[in-house]
Parts: structure tokens; C-alpha cells; sequence
């Protein structure tokens, strides 16, 4: 879904004559949105903190609150990863200028090989895209992630391929309530 800035809303110059990217959530993901971005927030006070991740946790907000806009030059992704005797689980949430996806999955290893699973994917593009996950299931998919990214004791990466932000780039109009619905 594309949106040409209002009169009052123009952006800088170089962005004048290029419409405004939404990515494909519906008005009710919303939600969901600020409880993620409110969860984050919350990880960021953990003790066993680094400077890497506080960098990488502030551009994922930084994108997280400019939604349903598109984020010129965002792309993280933050993952959590745990191994036991022969298998492996993860869960990942990654933002880019042209989609947002969480991801879980793993691998069992045996005696013959392994084998790899997905166990839930959720994803939304710029244009209009958005898997039809009930909103039940992002919610709790998203609640086990902040739980796990608040816990002191659990280890994550930040995996930062972006470029600078332009951290003076601000929302000045809710966009939220030009998405679809799904009432």
C-alpha cells in the first residue's frame, strides 16, 4: 500500500516525489505492535546487556514505532538460539524496509543426519502482504519472545545489515487507521 504525503506532512526533499510504503498489517496488528515495542523496551534494562545489542534493540524500535510506515535503510534481526543433546530451537523477529517476519524453528540431530522444522512463520511486506495468522497466535508467538529477551539467563543475538538511520525521521500521522480491518 502506497500513501502521498499530505501538504503538511511533506518529507525531506529527496523524498517529496516518493510515496509513502505501508507494510500490509491490519489496523488490529496494531496491538500487538505496542506491546512488542513495550516489551523491548523492557529488555533493554536487563544487567547482561551489551552495547551491541542495546544498538541493535534501539534501530529495531526505531522501526517497530514507525510502523505500518516502512523504515528507509532498517535491517535487523534479533535471534534467540538454544541447543540440548541433539537438537537445536530458535525464534527470530527481523525488520526491513520491506517486511517484518517472526520465525521459529529447529533441528534434531541423530545417529542418520537431521532433520530441520519450521514452527511458526509470520510474515508482512510493504504493499500490502500479510499471512493470515490469527492474531491469538502473533500475540503469543510475540509474548514468548519478549519473555525470553527480558530474561537475564537467555542469550541473544543482533544481527544489524542496515544502514544509517536517519534517527530525526518522525510519524507524524497515524497510519494505522488507513489499514485495512479484518471486522
Amino acid at each position: 500500500m502506497e500513501i502521498e504525503p499530505d501538504e503538511e506532512n511533506q518529507e525531506e526533499d529527496e523524498h517529496k516525489d516518493h510515496p509513502m510504503e505501508l507494510f500490509g498489517f491490519l489496523q488490529e496488528d496494531q496491538h500487538h505492535i505496542q506491546e512488542f515495542i513495550a516489551g523491548v523496551r523492557r529488555a533493554l534494562i536487563r544487567k547482561s546487556i551489551t552495547p551491541q545489542q542495546i544498538c541493535g534493540l534501539g534501530k529495531l524500535l526505531h522501526g517497530l514505532q514507525r510502523l505500518p510506515l516502512s523504515t528507509p535503510g532498517v535491517d535487523i534481526c534479533v535471534s534467540i538460539r538454544n541447543e540440548s543433546a541433539g537438537s537445536l530451537s530458535y525464534q527470530s523477529v527481523q525488520l526491513t524496509e520491506s517486511s517484518f517476519e517472526l520465525l521459529s524453528g529447529g533441528a534434531e540431530y541423530g545417529p542418520a543426519g537431521s532433520d530441520s522444522y519450521t514452527g511458526f512463520s509470520f510474515l508482512v511486506e510493504v504493499g500490502g502482504f500479510r499471512d493470515d495468522r490469527m492474531f491469538v497466535e502473533v500475540e503469543d508467538w510475540l509474548s514468548g519472545f519478549v519473555g525470553s529477551i527480558c530474561d537475564d539467563e537467555q542469550e541473544f543475538e543482533v544481527d544489524d545489515q542496515g544502514e544509517a538511520l536517519d534517527w530525526h525521521e518522525e510519524v507524524v500521522e497515524d497510519y494505522w487507521e488507513k489499514l485495512d480491518s479484518e471486522y
